[in-house]
């Protein structure tokens, strides 16, 4: 199914990964696929659940640094 969010857009372009699908029109399980993880993960990841460091990179690399590890962490590391 697509993912919707009613939340908008953050400043500078960052949003969040809910958000970036959302606008994507793309499926939990097509982003997996592009970042070569189990759709799960990126369920898991929707739904709140901290991410790896290892994904968290991938999630970058992948948004182009739309949605970041600070949507994580509620902080901002400059």
């Amino acid at each position: 199914t697509h993912l919707a969010s009613s939340q908008p857009v953050c400043e500078n372009g960052v949003m969040t990964l809910h958000q970036y699908l959302s606008k994507r029109g793309m499926t939990a399980s097509a982003f997996a696929a592009r970042l070569d993880v189990p759709p799960s993960t990126i369920t898991r990841l929707l739904h709140g659940s901290t991410p790896t460091v290892q994904t968290i990179r991938k999630v970058e690399t992948e948004t182009r640094g739309r949605v970041k590890y600070n949507d994580w962490i509620g902080e901002t590391e400059e």
